[in-house]
This record gives structure tokens, C-alpha cells and sequence, in this order.
């Protein structure tokens, strides 16, 4: 472990480097931080007989502005208002708004006045806020040619695209700058750089080619499955564009009503074509209801939109410093309250702060027969020796088979409608697949006419595997109806889809596999890598093993806890054990966690501690029948997000600590056993770590930093090198909670690494979960979908 000097003073930064440190963080410093100094007026805003919620904040801040406006005379110049918590907000000392008035449903009272101090940390709230609002107003009013026009996406600002390209989405590059406090209280401005998608017609554009329907059709796939903090469906985002004082002017609006698009999508093209020229009612930020005409609107779009059509929105690690680079240019001397913040020409050397790189472990797989192989750990760790290791672990897999595995009745179901030579074709080539990698089970093929046909059929002959192919086409909308949906939430076996589209052409169907490869090989092993990859998730979802870690982990028990649903009331939890001593074989059960109210994060104190027992006890279970004494000794927790509480009643860190004190009067653990729980950030709150020196890349899987305050937080990087073909990794923001005894955070950080090295789906790459976080992430969202939960969910 490579350690940084600690300091807990302001430092002064060095000058800028000739070039990139070798590891660095997505952010530059503040080179003049003691500068950070204001003088400012500390208001509370408070609701008679009610406390103020977070998402309230922002009616406390307008409260504020409310009142400044209406004593002009005792606010002097541009100003701001920070709110620092739930009722505390921060105006300048020039504002010398009345005490103890009344605004609205609000009491507003002066707290008291202070000059804001960098080497304070209950002023750090204040600062960031202060620089928050400076940025925004950066953005807002200085014009930049090398960014060119800008439009405001809440404190994001976006790229203007040319609207003239016939596009059927337009990509613009959205921009952030956060301030932030790292450790040794370094003050630095993180760089965040994402994609926003707007649609490439306008409103007006749909109606006059009669195509309403597919306006109202994204406009239902932006609010499904999706609710404000009011339970309300998602507000509809659209960008206006209109003309004032002759040059274009771009806001985000949302849609009044968005419903009233339906009655026009049931007329005809005819009808629509005539509306064009109409106008709906949309809300400014801040403002009433206006009327838009629809040739100044055009849908912001999401992800479930865009689909596969996200190309543009992919950013390599050399283009995203470059722009960051021109965001850093565009930054320095910003003035903030007459004070000219001066930024670091390069980013944060990563090495400046305590780091390490995880080394993954050898791997055992199968060889000949019932032998085993072990491939050693990569001796040094580069780019290549883990690009060489992931192909030697497929290779073994497509050659030999897999390490652990039970005995299964596999099914393979073909639409009816497609007719028998393919569905008999397809079964001919898994099965090829199977024998060649020395897996004695086999494929039997049926034809479906529906799902419920298709679920008898699975019962009555004991299925418990199936590889369906699905008779919609890629291009087909999604429907919660289709096939694929069907199956998932009828057919309680293990199941893997594919489309149609995506299996042998019926052109090949009679033709035999060395025909094929030899006049048409690309087609051939692109076909016979789809069938792999349907296999290996199959078994996957079975709990078979492909390879596993020669070496022994920290932690015997892994679990993975997640929550997902429209209303986040669907929890789910995957357990892995085995993991400290690997060679006597690993076990994984996936199991929904039971939950009897609306809201499930946090989860229920008193479901969650009845479904880890019940997780436990399946355990023990199965391992006394094998006469195995269990061993929970050590057990790591990876919990999605935050470890969440709710006062007293519910709070998850108590579960866990309720479920340890019961296994203890149990006898099924010690005193001396060490309960760890990692809070992971999948998002890392934007933060990158990039591979520097003479170019710019992702950096080595197993790349660890920890630039916080807090000592047991920190960015692991489980995506990166040789992994990631394109686009930016994203590191994942962790942080070590002690349940009972203490963890050392080497050996926490070294198991999360070698679990998501674990990928028994892919098995020539990793992941960016560990496997049973993975798992419990993937099953959250199937459980919200109402999916039978069977095997393990993926």
C-alpha cells in the first residue's frame, strides 16, 4: 500500500505538470484556496408544526429569494442563496434580509453572520455551495466558442446540435463542474462529463406526417414504471426553442398535460397534418403554465428510448479529457465574490493519495475428465497477462466444460409459426456446443404456439432449463405483453431468451456446418457465439461454476442486497458461500426478501432480519444434510447504494446486527466473528480514474484509491483495462461499514475485486459488481417485473 503524507490545513498545490501524472482523478485543483474566504448571512426557513424534507429545500431557497426581492433596498448586487440543510440556507453579508417574518407557510429567522473558512469543515457546505452557484452562473453568462451555445439541463449544461441533420436523435454533450473536499483538505472542482438525447423531430414534425402515435408511444415510455418523491408519474421534459430579440433561446419546459397528445394520435393522418400549427400548455422552471406551439418543442429523451442507438453517446478516455481539459480552460479565473479562482492546469495525480492495485487470483477449471487445471495469477499485473488469463479461462470452458454442475432436463422451444428444420437445426448445434466442451446433457426441442402451451409442456415434462427463441423481431416496441415478458412471469424454471433473428438463417438450415464455414465463416462462429453465450447465461441462472478462485478470500460468506421497482418496494438478496475455502466448491441461492409495506429502502428492519434468516437457515440446511458444519465466521455484505435508516424503526445496519446477535445465541457464530458491510455506488457520484503519462486510457482493473476523508472510502476500479473495448470506465464508490469486530480493509477491498473478476457469464472478462451483487442487482429488477424468481437471476 502506497501512502500519501496527511495534512489538515489548506495546502498550497505545486504548479502544473509538464504532462499527466501516470493514474489521476477526473478533477483539478484549486490552486488559491485560502482565497476561499466570504463574508455571508445564515437564514433558518422553517414550516410551523413540520420539519423540512430534502426534496423541500428548493421551496425554502425560493422562500428566501421571495423575500430578497421584496426588500431590494437591504440587498444589494447579484447574489445567491446556498442552502446548506434541510432548513438552513447562506445569502451574502450585503443581504440584510428582515428577521422573524413570515413568507408564505414559512418562518424565516437571521441565525447568525460569518466569514466563511476553508480549513473549517462545518463551512465546507457553505463554500461548495458558494462555488455551486458560481459555476452555474458561469455557464449561464459567459459565451464560449469552444463550447459553443449551451442549454441548462437542471445544474448540467448541454451542447446545442445542429437540428438541420436529419437525425433521429440529436446527442449533446452535457457538462458539470462540482466542488468538491478531498482529503488533507484539498479543494479541487470535479469535472463531470455525460450525454443528454433529444428528440429529432419536433411536435410539429409528428403531426404533419401523421405519426402522433409515436410521439405519444415515447412520451409512455419515458413515464413508465416511474414516479416523482409525490408518487406521481415522472414529469415529461421537453426542450423549447424560440426566437427572442432575433437570436434562438433554449429552456427545458415540462408538459402540463401530457395525456391530452392521446386524443390527437387517434385521428387521422389526415387530421393530424391540419394541427401542426397548434400549441400545448407547458410549465417553465419556476413559472405558470404558457402555451408552446409545437413546432418549438421536442421531447428529451431517455435511455429506453434511444436503445442501441447510443454510439455517440460512448466517450474514450482520450476525448474525455480533452474536453474536461476545455471545461478546466473555461473554469480558471471564474470570479466568485471578487475572489478569482484559479485552477490546476492538469488533473489530481492519484498517486498523491493512499493506493494500491489488487492483483486477481489464480483460477482453477476443468481439464480432461474429472482433472482440474489452475491458471496461475497474473505475475506482473498488465493489460496483457489479464487479457491472456479471461481467454485461457474461455478457452477452458468451450473445451472442457465446467468445474461444478448438477444434473438438468434441458428444453429448447421454438414459435410454432417458424416450423420444425430450424428448431431441430438449432438443438443440433447447442448440443454440438455442449459435447464438444465433453456436457453429457442435451437439448430436446419443442415447437410453441403460445407461452401457456409452451408452460405446460415445460411442467408435464419436468423441464427445469429452457432456451426459448422469441418470435418477435428486434425492431418490434417493447410491450409488457410480449413473449419474452410471458415467459418470465409464467414459467418458474430458469430461462434464456433469444430472437429469432439472431439464430441460423433458414437459408443455412439444410447446409452442414462445414459448408458453412467455409463460405461463410464469419456467419458461422458469429451464430455459434451467440448459442455460447445463451448457454453459459443458462447455466449460470442454474448455479453452475466455470471457474473459481484457486486462492482463498477473506470472507467465506458473500452477500449481495438490492431494492429496484416503480416504487422501490422489491428486495432481493443473493448469497455466496464457500468463498475462504473455494477448492471444496462454491454455493449460490437467490431469494426475494419479503416485504409487507409500500417501501422497501430502507429495507424493513423486520424483513430484512427474517430474510437473511431465512437465507441462513436454507444454508445450514443443505450443508448439514452434506454433513458440512457451516462456517459464517467472516460474511461481507454488498449493499447497493447507501445502508439506509429511518430513525429508529427502520435501519439496515441494525438488521444486520439483529441477524448477527441471533446466529449468535444460535451458536452458529463467535464472539471473535467479523460482519463487514460495503456500501457500493455504481455511479461513483461521476468520479473517473484514467491512465495517464504520454496518452490517456482507462485505467488496470484492480486500479484502488482512496482520496476521501474517511479512510475505508474509496474508488475501485473493476472495469478498465483489458476489459472495456470503449467508452470511459466507471470506477465504484465504496464504503466499509463494520457490523461486528473490526475489518481490515485490504482484505475488503481484495474480495470485492477478485468477486467481480467472477464473471461465470463472460468468462474471458470481469464485471463491474461482484457476482452476487450482481446477481441481487439483476433480480431487484426482475422481482419489480413480476418475473418468477428461479435459479439465480440474471
Amino acid at each position: 500500500m502506497h501512502t500519501a503524507a496527511k495534512s489538515s490545513a489548506v495546502p498550497t498545490p505545486s504548479a502544473a505538470a509538464s504532462s499527466l501524472p501516470e493514474t489521476f482523478l477526473s478533477c483539478y485543483e484549486i490552486l488559491n484556496p485560502n482565497a476561499l474566504r466570504w463574508a455571508v448571512r445564515l437564514y433558518k426557513v422553517r414550516q410551523p408544526g413540520g420539519d423540512l424534507e430534502h426534496a423541500d429545500r428548493g421551496a425554502a431557497k425560493q422562500v428566501v429569494w421571495d423575500l430578497q426581492r421584496k426588500h431590494r433596498d437591504v440587498c444589494q448586487g447579484r447574489g445567491y442563496v446556498v442552502d446548506i440543510d434541510e432548513e438552513t440556507v447562506a445569502v451574502p453579508a450585503e443581504w440584510n434580509i428582515p428577521s422573524d417574518v413570515n413568507e408564505g407557510a414559512y418562518l424565516v429567522t437571521f441565525e447568525k453572520a460569518i466569514t466563511t473558512d476553508p480549513n473549517t469543515p462545518a463551512h465546507r457546505s457553505v463554500i461548495t455551495g458558494i462555488l455551486r452557484e458560481a459555476i452555474k452562473s458561469r455557464f449561464k453568462h459567459t459565451p464560449s466558442d469552444t463550447l459553443g451555445e449551451l442549454w441548462q439541463d437542471f445544474d448540467r449544461f448541454c451542447q446545442v446540435p445542429d437540428f438541420r441533420s436529419e437525425e433521429d436523435y440529436h446527442f449533446c454533450r452535457k457538462f458539470g463542474a462540482v466542488p468538491k473536499v478531498l482529503k488533507g483538505n484539498r479543494w479541487v472542482i470535479q469535472i463531470v462529463i455525460t450525454t443528454a438525447s433529444l428528440d429529432g423531430w419536433t411536435f410539429a414534425e409528428y403531426f404533419r406526417n401523421g405519426r402522433v402515435r409515436a410521439l405519444t408511444g415515447m412520451i409512455e415510455a419515458k413515464q413508465v414504471n416511474r414516479i416523482n418523491r409525490r408518487n406521481r408519474p415522472a414529469a415529461v421534459r421537453v426542450l423549447r426553442t424560440e426566437t427572442v430579440e432575433g437570436q434562438p433561446k433554449h429552456t427545458v419546459v415540462e408538459l402540463e398535460k401530457p395525456n391530452l397528445l392521446e386524443g390527437f394520435a387517434t385521428m387521422s393522418r389526415q387530421e393530424q397534418a391540419k394541427k401542426a400549427g397548434g400549441a400545448i400548455r407547458c410549465i417553465p422552471f419556476k413559472g405558470q403554465p404558457v402555451e408552446v406551439a409545437f413546432s418549438d418543442l421536442r421531447l428529451v429523451l431517455d435511455t429506453q428510448i434511444t436503445q442501441g442507438d447510443h454510439s455517440q453517446t460512448i466517450l474514450d478516455p482520450a476525448d474525455r479529457n480533452e474536453l474536461a481539459s476545455t471545461l478546466q480552460d473555461f473554469l480558471d479565473g471564474m470570479e466568485v465574490g471578487r475572489v478569482a479562482v484559479s485552477l490546476s492546469e492538469t488533473p489530481v495525480d492519484a498517486a498523491s493519495f493512499q493506493h494500491e492495485v489488487v492483483a486477481v487470483p489464480a483460477v482453477r477449471v476443468k481439464s480432461h475428465g474429472t482433472t482440474e487445471q489452475t491458471i496461475p495469477a497474473p505475475r506482473p499485473v498488465t493489460e496483457e497477462s489479464l487479457k491472456g488469463r479471461g481467454q485461457q479461462r474461455r478457452d477452458a470452458l468451450k473445451k472442457f466444460g465446467y468445474l461444478q454442475g448438477h444434473s438438468i432436463n434441458p428444453l429448447l422451444a421454438w414459435p410454432k409459426a417458424f416450423g420444425a428444420a430450424r428448431a431441430k437445426r438449432m438443438a443440433e448445434d447447442v448440443n454440438r456446443i455442449l459435447a464438444s466442451a465433453g456436457i453429457t446433457f442435451h437439448f430436446n426441442h419443442f415447437l410453441y404456439g403460445d407461452v401457456e402451451e409452451l408452460r405446460r409442456h415445460v411442467q408435464k415434462n419436468r423441464h427445469d432449463a429452457l432456451l426459448a427463441v422469441l418470435p418477435e423481431g428486434w425492431r418490434e416496441p417493447f410491450s409488457d405483453d410480449n413473449t419474452h415478458e410471458q415467459i418470465k412471469q409464467r414459467i418458474d424454471v430458469p430461462s434464456q431468451c433469444i430472437l429469432h433473428e439472431h439464430t441460423l438463417p433458414e437459408v443455412w438450415v439444410s447446409r452442414g456446418q462445414a459448408d458453412i464455414q467455409r463460405e461463410e465463416w464469419k456467419l458461422a462462429r458469429r451464430i455459434t457465439q451467440r448459442y455460447e453465450l445463451c448457454l453459459w447465461n443458462l447455466f449460470a441462472k442454474l448455479g453452475w461454476v466455470p471457474f473459481a478462485p484457486a486462492d482463498p478470500f477473506a470472507y467465506n460468506l458473500h452477500l449481495g442486497l438490492d431494492v429496484g421497482g416503480r416504487h422501490n418496494n422489491r428486495a432481493m438478496a443473493c448469497l455466496g458461500y464457500g468463498f475462504a475455502t473455494p477448492r471444496d466448491g462454491l454455493f449460490f441461492r437467490a431469494e426475494e426478501i419479503a416485504i409487507n409495506v409500500q417501501k422497501a429502502e430502507p429495507i424493513p428492519t423486520e424483513s430484512l432480519k427474517n430474510g437473511l434468516m431465512r437465507l441462513f437457515e436454507h444454508v445450514h440446511a443443505d450443508l448439514s444434510e452434506a454433513q458440512t458444519k457451516m462456517n459464517l465466521e467472516k460474511a461481507l455484505f454488498f449493499r447497493d447504494g447507501m445502508l439506509l435508516g429511518d430513525g429508529d424503526e427502520w435501519n439496515e445496519i441494525d438488521a444486520l446486527r439483529d441477524v448477527h446477535a441471533k446466529l449468535r445465541k444460535l451458536g452458529w457464530v463467535s464472539d471473535k466473528s467479523v460482519w463487514t458491510a460495503v456500501e457500493v455506488m455504481k455511479n461513483a457520484e461521476e468520479w473517473r480514474v484514467m491512465r495517464g503519462g504520454t496518452s490517456v486510457s482507462n485505467p488496470l482493473v484492480g486500479q484502488c484509491v482512496f482520496p476521501f476523508d474517511d479512510e475505508n472510502t474509496g474508488l475501485v476500479c473493476t472495469t478498465g483495462l483489458p476489459y472495456l473495448p470503449q467508452g470511459t470506465a466507471s470506477p465504484l464508490k465504496i464504503g466499509i461499514v463494520d457490523i461486528h469486530g473490526r475489518a481490515v480493509r485490504e482484505e475488503v477491498i481484495r474480495d470485492l475485486v477478485w468477486e467481480a473478476d467472477m464473471c461465470f457469464t463472460k468468462p474471458d472478462m470481469g464485471m463491474g459488481l461482484p457476482w452476487v451483487l450482481h446477481v441481487a442487482d439483476a433480480g431487484a429488477l426482475q422481482a419489480s417485473r413480476a418475473y418468477k424468481i428461479s435459479g439465480l437471476t440474471l
